[in-house]
């Protein structure tokens, strides 16, 4: 992520060469024009390395992956874009044909995901997560109307809500080939180019979206010269990122790796990311570096095996959210060798801070890379505060929104300098005023506020939970509320922050202990146009704020002390009533059943505020997926209730279970057309 080192398939004993610049890393790596160049170069290169590798299904339960080299893969996107043809997905005639993908992040979308490209279409991915009036508008905005979908029940049951909304083409993503048979067709379709590859870079390559936390997810547009871009910032490092490739963060590590000819490995797009497995997954790839979201950070610090295993890192940087001070401290503080990226869909890789010098311990100060400084402006808008703002002529920009200066693109992005280092920023927030969650998620707290605000009893609302598992609310009483207690009050204000609640995303809705009312006598900052200043909010109540999530954590007040059958009854009800989600038995596993990190993390409250727990650190933060479903969480609640050895299901035993439930592989029906023609993929 910026750091200028550089790998050229040299064995791993052999010197490192020094600090390259652009030029030389193309002169060592290819040029990329489009993004077909990446597999092309990879699969031309005299010494074949594994470039890409993703976990295979195991019989024991073990973790292992499966590599694959530059040819390996051009031979299975050459397959993928001839079983694509014979499925009537001909070159298009004209620029800007484009073909959704709806699906989990697994190998069949990367394949297709080149074969498109290959073929001249532009792909759209769209997030497993999106509902389908959200995957509609997007479809309108682009004018794209081709899906090919994924098999999971949760993506065929909102891609049949989007056929009740819009009439679209739709078919299931093709299946990858394995090697052996993608290398056995060794004569396929041939696709010519009619034109220089120079002469395309600017036509759309990848549309992304945004989160929708704003609104209506928006489409991001990326030409072929802005994502290639990306590959060249790399760390000449294997690597590996939890992340799925329709987050740029995710896909954008990937072509790092893949392009300097190092192996990026991918997370199995159907398992939940609990420590365990996230632990085995590091401990089998042996990644030299490793780039996820705090949240994931989190899970491995807090595992001695996978702390071990991060600081065998040569790298570990974060991304897709801002990382807690408090993490990052205890990463420096345990010797791993961490860092931050900062990147944004509108502008590519900007800064990063994992290159710093050697015992340098401001991580989280980042320094801009010195090609697209010329081309930054660093717009101060308060005491020490500063927007980003790019300028015309950056080389990976890709969106303009003002005309101050014109064709710049101001990112709402606030950064603040080292108070002594010069060249040295600090993320702090956005403009906009959006809360990013410590798993990425990103909350907009002014739709939630501007309705609970509507409540006569109720001053002002302010949404809290920066770089925190859960959103919470300070709450600002009126005058004629003074006469209520805390508790009288809450009942009084809950409807109002139910009726907020139902109409935001999930992962932005608040639970009812997570309201604090604040006492009778508290100001809240205001301008002099009467607004609520939130960074001042932040600050003044910083202390009211970190103990009331610090509360959440440690505070055991729970009484039951039942037997096994009665803890689950408790347990399915909690799920049934606290949280809306109808578990249908005690063995049905929570992640199969759409259960989301935010009920995951109530369902524990719940259990603290519930049961009696004598430690609440017994009850681990992800203990919901650690346990996989009420029967075992059950048990675990038993046992340490009642000091009994905990019936010890091995994690290994209980893998070839898991793959069962969230694995979906077809039978490979060769088709025989695939041998009957002299044709191949140029």
């Amino acid at each position: 992520m910026g750091i200028p080192q550089y790998y050229d398939g040299v064995p791993d004993e052999a010197p490192r060469p020094p600090t390259h610049s652009t030029g030389d890393v193309v002169a060592r790596f290819g040029r990329l024009h489009l993004l077909d160049d990446l597999i092309r170069l990879r699969a031309a290169d005299p010494v074949q390395h594994p470039i890409l590798a993703y976990p295979k299904p195991s019989q024991d339960g073990s973790v292992s992956y499966e590599s694959f080299t530059g040819q390996d893969l051009d031979c299975m996107v050459d397959h993928a874009v001839y079983t694509l043809m014979d499925l009537g997905f001909n070159p298009p005639r004209k620029d800007g044909a484009t073909v959704a993908l709806f699906t989990l992040s697994d190998l069949n979308m990367v394949v297709t995901f080149f074969a498109l490209s290959r073929l001249g279409y532009t792909v759209m991915m769209l997030s497993p997560r999106l509902s389908a009036t959200a995957c509609v508008s997007l479809l309108d905005t682009v004018g794209c109307d081709t899906i090919l979908y994924g098999q999971s029940p949760n993506l065929r049951a909102t891609l049949g809500e989007i056929l009740r909304l819009k009439l679209i083409a739709c078919r299931p993503i093709i299946q990858r080939p394995s090697v052996e048979e993608a290398s056995q067709d060794s004569d396929v379709f041939m696709i010519r180019r009619n034109r220089r590859p120079e002469l395309l870079v600017d036509r759309v390559a990848l549309i992304l979206h945004s989160s929708g936390s704003t609104g209506t997810p928006k489409p991001l547009y990326l030409s072929h010269k802005a994502l290639m871009t990306h590959p060249t910032r790399g760390p000449g490092f294997t690597s590996f990122n939890s992340l799925p490739w329709y987050h740029l963060h995710g896909l954008s590590t990937a072509l790092q790796a893949m392009y300097m000819r190092r192996t990026a490995y991918m997370w199995d797009a159907s398992l939940p990311l609990t420590a365990s497995t996230a632990v085995a997954v590091l401990e089998a790839a042996r990644p030299e570096s490793v780039q996820g979201v705090p949240y994931l950070l989190q899970l491995l610090v807090d595992n001695p095996r996978g702390l071990k295993a991060l600081r065998a890192c040569k790298s570990v940087t974060y991304g897709g959210a801002p990382c807690p001070d408090e993490l990052g401290d205890k990463l420096v503080e345990e010797g791993v060798r961490f860092g931050g990226s900062f990147g944004l869909t509108e502008a590519g890789l900007v800064a990063e801070s994992i290159s710093r010098p050697a015992g340098d311990p401001f991580w989280n100060y980042m320094r801009f890379f010195d090609n697209i400084k010329p081309f930054i402006w660093m717009k101060p808008i308060s005491d020490a505060l500063y927007e980003v703002v790019y300028l015309k002529g950056h080389p990976a920009l890709t969106a303009s929104n003002s005309n101050d200066p014109p064709g710049s693109y101001h990112s709402r992005d606030v950064f603040t300098p080292h108070p002594t280092i010069a060249d040295r920023w600090k993320y702090v927030s956005r403009l906009d005023d959006r809360i990013t969650l410590v798993n990425g998620e990103k909350v907009l707290p002014l739709p939630i506020e501007g309705c609970i605000k509507q409540n006569p009893l109720i001053q002002e609302a302010v949404v809290v939970g920066v770089e925190k598992a859960v959103p919470g609310l300070l709450v600002f009483r009126t005058e004629n509320s003074q006469m209520f207690s805390d508790e009288d009050f809450l009942d009084l204000i809950w409807p109002t922050v139910e009726d907020a609640n139902s109409r935001a995303e999930q992962f932005s809705q608040i639970a009812r202990d997570m309201v604090l009312v604040l006492p009778a006598d508290s100001v809240c900052p205001r301008t002099d146009k009467g607004s609520m200043i939130r960074a001042q909010v932040y600050k003044k109540y910083a202390d009211v704020i970190e103990n009331m999530y610090t509360e959440l954590e440690q505070t055991v007040d729970g009484t039951l002390k039942l037997d096994l059958p009665a803890t689950e009854k408790h347990l399915i009800k909690l799920c049934h009533e606290e949280l809306g989600f109808p578990i249908s038995s005690p063995g049905s596993d929570f992640f199969a059943n759409g259960l989301d990190s935010l009920k995951a993390i109530h369902l524990r409250r719940l259990i603290l505020k519930d049961f009696q727990v004598q430690d609440p650190k017994s009850i681990s933060p992800n203990i919901v997926f650690e346990t996989g479903n009420i029967a075992r969480l059950a048990e675990h609640i038993h046992a340490i209730q009642f000091g009994h050895e905990e019936k010890a299901e091995d994690e290994v035993a209980m893998m070839p279970g898991l793959i069962e439930k969230y694995s979906v592989f077809q039978t490979h029906t060769p088709t025989p057309s695939l041998v009957a023609h002299n044709k191949s993929v140029v």
